[in-house]
């Protein structure tokens, strides 16, 4: 298996994927504008947004796995994390992408930024 050179310049080795996983799902902020009383991510205390990984951070560590597998970009609200829009326009192409969002933001700028064909658009997916 080979190494994969990161950003940083630091060389990580690549994790193998078991067969069946059907997707990486990582929560990238718990931040959220919402205070559904239903929701998961109320049942363990708010983590401090000072110690969230980057969006290169992110996109070292996803780019590691192979083969690659659909990765779910998910939060509390995802788009709260300052590397959102980083990550889905750095996330090397390999790698399809799914958007786990209550859509409480304005994605015009994600509109501008991303491609279309940049997000894994398949309905069926492990659900939540």
């Amino acid at each position: 298996m080979t190494d994969v050179m990161l950003l940083t310049g630091r060389k990580l080795r690549r994790v193998t994927v078991p067969r069946g996983i059907l997707s990486i799902q990582v929560f990238l902020t718990y931040r959220c504008g919402f205070g559904c009383p239903d929701c998961t991510n109320n049942l363990t205390p708010r983590k401090d947004p000072r110690n969230e990984m980057s969006g290169r951070q992110w996109v070292e560590g996803l780019g590691r796995f192979e083969p690659p597998v659909p990765v779910v970009l998910r939060g509390g609200e995802p788009s709260e994390h300052p590397g959102f829009l980083e990550i889905l326009e750095t996330l090397p192409a390999r790698i399809p992408v799914r958007v786990v969002t209550n859509l409480s933001w304005d994605v015009t700028e994600m509109i501008g930024r991303v491609s279309p064909e940049r997000m894994n658009r398949q309905p069926s997916w492990a659900p939540i």
